[in-house]
């Protein structure tokens, strides 16, 4: 994927993120943005954020697949965990693990920081910040764009 490409793909989603948080920081408001960059990544994304039927570990809000044709109801590679601007607590914490162990992989988001788990895993693989809250706005972290695009091409193809 070229750079610039990669730029106008960070840069959609920058937006996204800040338009989200300026109209109310809710968490179901950044899945849309999540997805449109995990799709242009080349991933199948679903919003399954409404779906708040299963127990702990089983409510996660978006699913991946590797591509449009894998999509199925059961089957996804890995999810996403959306939380709002600074909401990631030690609730989300107890149960991503829980999220890792139903799905094989999972990212912990609320936007500013990524964190990316594995089954079987006590703590993350890896993680990192693409923003920073700065007086009440966001910041896109330029330092980070390409570590971030790498960690989400990597769990979008390999679904690790």
């Amino acid at each position: 994927m070229e750079r610039n490409n990669i730029e106008e793909i960070v840069k959609t989603y920058f937006e996204a993120v800040c338009d989200a948080y300026r109209l109310g920081n809710v968490e179901s408001s950044y899945n849309k943005p999540i997805m449109e960059l995990f799709t242009s990544l080349g991933c199948a994304a679903r919003d399954l954020s409404g779906e708040r039927k299963g127990q702990t570990g089983e409510n996660i809000d978006i699913k991946l697949w590797h591509s449009e044709d894998e999509v199925t109801e059961t089957e996804p590679f890995a999810g996403i965990e959306v939380k709002s601007v600074d909401g990631i607590d030690k609730r989300a914490l107890m149960q991503i693990k829980t999220e890792a162990e139903r799905y094989g992989n999972v990212i912990l988001t609320d936007n500013a920081e990524w964190r990316f788990w594995s089954a079987g895993d006590t703590e993350m693989y890896t993680g990192l910040r693409i923003m920073e809250l700065v007086d009440g706005q966001l910041i896109l972290r330029e330092d980070n764009v390409d570590l971030f695009i790498r960690g989400c091409k990597k769990s979008c193809v390999y679904g690790e």
